[in-house]
């Protein structure tokens, strides 16, 4: 997930490259939906993944403006010819499409949780190592200079002891 989020832009973009590169990604849809149309009737669906992609990558306001693209691609691309018949599915479709925005949004703003959360958690646990290795070397000089003022046989035990924690970290 991670990796996926570094495909995604950082910081926020300016509203002419965010819009620009959804209408680009609606206009490649509106292509694949005029060959589409011609072959089988009104199928909006293959429009879809380009909205959702637009909120992915930018925000829920790209998205609803890649709505508002798409439906005025295909009104054009029936040209303004809507018949009742297909009155319902477009307003179906402009529902489900703002569905899908705001669906993007979200799934992105997780994801960059997420990822926030797993690096405040390495950080955590490099410190707690970090601080457990301070704590066994602090214990390990104190062991040695308590070896110091004992006798040989004591000393050399709690040196043994010292060497053996030194291993530890």
């Amino acid at each position: 997930m991670e990796r996926l989020l570094e495909l995604l832009p950082t910081k926020p973009q300016p509203l002419a490259v965010r819009y620009g590169v959804s209408a680009l990604l609606i206009a490649c849809s509106l292509v694949v939906f005029a060959a589409m149309e011609a072959q089988s009737g009104f199928i909006c669906l293959y429009i879809l993944p380009a909205i959702f992609a637009a909120g992915v990558m930018f925000d829920r306001g790209s998205a609803f403006v890649a709505t508002g693209l798409a439906v005025g691609g295909v009104l054009w691309l029936l040209r303004l010819q809507l018949s009742p018949a297909l009155a319902l599915p477009l307003v179906l479709f402009t529902f489900v499409s703002l569905a899908f925005a705001t669906v993007a949004e979200l799934l992105r703003n997780g994801m960059e949780k997420v990822v926030a959360s797993e690096r405040s958690k390495t950080l955590l646990l490099q410190e707690v190592a970090h601080r457990t290795k301070n704590n066994l070397a602090m214990l390990s000089a104190m062991v040695r200079l308590q070896s110091r003022t004992l006798g040989q046989e004591a000393s050399n035990a709690l040196d043994r002891t010292s060497q053996q924690a030194a291993w530890l970290w």
